[in-house]
C-alpha cells in the first residue's frame, strides 16, 4: 500500500467548484456498508437507443445522452411496482470502449447528473477513452427528487426546524432513501446497459456508496477513485468534530508560516474563541445575521474550511468580527448556504443520515469527541435533532467488510474538515490494493486540481501511478490581507 504526500497549492479553481461540494450544514458525507447482495433480479440488456436521448448536462457544452431505467420500487418485494432512475451518459471522445466511469455524487443529497462541469476538469483525461455515466440517486435530480426549503442565512435552530417540517415529504419514501437501495439501483443500471464491468468515482458520500457497491458486487468493478473518503465503518458525524479542529489548527499553522498573515492577524485564533464565547452569551443580531450563537459561528467557520479559497479569508473575517464588523462572516455564511440550497436535495440527506448514522450510541461518542473541538458535538446534534424521534428499528448501520480487493486510488486534502487523510487511512484497512495521495493546502475534493485528473486516468488504466510527484508544488494559501 503506497501513500504519497502532495505539497500542491492549486487553489485557483476552487471557487468555481465551491458550491458543488460544500453543504452549509449538511456537507458531503458518506454512509456505511453492510450490504444486501443479490437482490436485483436479472434485467434484460436494453436497447440503449430507446433509453437514452440527446441532452445537455449542466456545466458541460457537449451533447450527452439521457433517459430513465425502470427498477423495482422495493427490491425485497419486486411486485410492489417500479420507479424510474435518471441516467446520463457522455461518450468517450475517441470512441473507445474501456470500462465506463460511473460518477457517484456526494452529500448525501447531490444529483450526479448535475455534475457535468466535472467532465472538462476532473474527468478531462478520462473522457478521452471512457464513457462517463451519471446516475441520480433516488430523491435527487430527476429520480423522485425531494427538496427541503432552507434559508441561506439560517441559524442551526432555524435550519433544524425547516428540515423537521420536511419529514412529511420524506417518511412515505424512507425505505427507498438508503445506500443499500442505491447500490441495487446502480447494479440495475449496469445490467440494463449491458456492461460487463465498470469503474467508479465517488466524492465524499459518493466514496461510501462506491465502497458499498464494490463490497456487494466486486466482480463488476474494475477500479475505484475515492476522493474525500468516508470509510464504511466510520462514525463521521461524530469524528467530524475532531477533524474540524484539526483543519482549524492546520490553518493557524499556515497563517503563522506566512509572514503577511502572521503580521496582519497575530491574534485571530484567540479572537475566534472569544467571539464564540461572546455570542453564546448574547447571540448576534447584525445585518442579515439574526440570532447567531457561538455554535452557529463555529459552523460557519467549519464550512469555510472546505475550500482553500474561503479558508484563506477566515483570519481576516475573524479579526474584523472581533472588532464588530461581521460583513465577511456574513459573506462566508451566504457562500455556504447558497451552495447547499442550490445543489443539495436534503430529503435524501435526511433519509440516509437518519437511517444509517444517527443512534444513541453515536450521541455518546460525539459528545466525547467534541470535548476538544471548537464546534463541540454540534454537527452530530444538528442532524440528530433534524431526524427527530426516528424509529430505532430503522437504524441499519454498515460494517467494514473483511476486504475489498478492487484497485483503488484514495485522494485526501490536508485541510479537509470532515474527511482528511485519517479517514482514508481507516478505509485502507480493508482496501489492500490501494494507493493514497494526500494533497497539502487543499480541502474537500481535490480531483480537479493540477495534474490530479491525469493521475486519476493513469491509475484506472495502469492500476498504479508512476510519478505522483507531478502534483507536488510548494506554496502557501493566498491569505486575504
Amino acid at each position: 500500500m503506497k501513500k504519497y504526500r502532495d505539497k500542491t497549492n492549486n487553489v485557483c479553481s476552487v471557487r468555481k467548484w465551491q458550491q458543488v461540494f460544500e453543504n452549509p450544514r449538511a456537507l458531503l458525507f458518506l454512509i456505511v456498508p453492510g450490504l444486501i447482495g443479490g437482490l436485483v433480479a436479472p434485467l434484460a440488456s436494453a436497447n440503449q437507443e430507446s433509453l437514452l436521448e440527446s441532452c445537455y448536462l449542466p456545466g458541460y457544452s457537449q451533447p450527452a445522452e439521457c433517459g430513465f431505467v425502470e427498477v423495482p420500487r422495493n427490491y425485497q418485494q419486486p411486485d410492489e411496482g417500479r420507479v424510474r432512475i435518471h441516467v446520463s451518459r457522455v461518450r468517450s471522445r475517441s470512441g473507445e470502449t474501456l470500462s465506463p466511469l460511473f460518477v457517484l455524487a456526494g452529500g448525501p443529497g447531490q444529483a450526479a447528473t448535475e455534475l457535468g462541469r466535472f467532465i472538462p476538469t476532473a474527468f478531462a483525461a478520462i473522457i478521452k477513452r471512457r464513457d462517463i455515466i451519471f446516475v441520480d440517486q433516488r430523491g435527487t435530480g430527476k429520480s423522485q427528487p425531494i427538496n427541503c426549503e432552507t434559508a441561506s442565512l439560517a441559524t442551526l435552530r432555524q435550519t433544524t426546524q425547516a428540515l423537521q417540517s420536511c419529514r412529511q415529504k420524506i417518511n412515505p419514501l424512507l425505505g427507498q432513501l438508503t445506500t443499500r437501495v442505491y447500490v441495487e439501483d446502480l447494479e440495475s443500471v449496469r445490467q440494463y446497459l449491458g456492461l460487463d464491468n465498470i469503474t467508479l468515482w465517488g466524492g465524499s458520500y459518493g466514496t461510501f456508496s462506491a465502497q458499498a457497491y464494490a463490497s456487494t458486487y466486486p466482480d463488476a468493478v474494475a477500479g475505484m477513485i475515492l476522493d474525500a473518503v468516508v470509510s464504511l465503518d466510520s462514525q463521521f458525524l461524530a469524528e467530524g468534530a475532531v477533524y474540524a479542529q484539526q483543519a482549524l489548527q492546520r490553518l493557524v499553522e499556515l497563517c503563522r508560516e506566512n509572514t503577511g498573515c502572521q503580521q496582519a492577524y497575530p491574534d485571530w485564533p484567540q479572537q475566534l474563541f472569544a467571539i464564540i464565547n461572546r455570542l453564546n452569551e448574547e447571540p448576534l443580531s447584525q445585518g442579515q445575521l439574526q440570532g447567531v450563537t457561538g455554535l452557529d459561528l463555529a459552523q460557519i467557520i467549519r464550512t469555510a474550511l472546505y475550500s482553500p479559497i474561503s479558508a484563506s479569508r477566515v483570519p481576516m473575517a475573524v479579526e474584523r468580527a472581533y472588532n464588530g464588523d461581521y460583513s465577511m462572516i456574513q459573506g462566508l455564511a451566504m457562500m455556504a448556504g447558497s451552495g447547499a440550497s442550490n445543489s443539495m436535495y436534503l430529503g435524501l440527506t435526511l433519509g440516509v443520515l437518519c437511517q444509517e448514522h444517527i443512534s444513541e450510541q453515536g450521541q455518546e461518542y460525539a459528545i466525547a469527541k467534541g470535548q476538544q473541538s471548537f464546534v463541540k458535538h454540534s454537527y452530530f446534534s444538528f442532524w440528530q435533532q433534524a431526524c427527530g424521534n426516528q424509529d430505532a428499528s430503522l437504524y441499519q448501520p454498515f460494517e467494514a467488510p473483511e476486504a475489498i480487493e478492487v484497485p483503488t486510488l484514495l485522494l485526501s486534502g490536508e485541510l479537509d474538515p470532515v474527511t482528511p487523510e485519517q479517514s482514508a487511512e481507516q478505509a485502507r484497512k480493508y482496501l489492500p490494493n490501494s494507493t493514497h495521495l494526500i494533497i497539502a493546502n487543499s480541502g474537500h475534493i481535490v480531483s480537479y486540481q493540477g495534474c490530479v485528473p491525469n493521475l486519476i486516468a493513469e491509475f484506472l488504466e495502469q492500476k498504479s501511478i508512476a510519478k505522483p510527484e507531478c502534483a507536488i508544488r510548494q506554496g502557501s494559501l493566498p491569505f486575504a490581507l
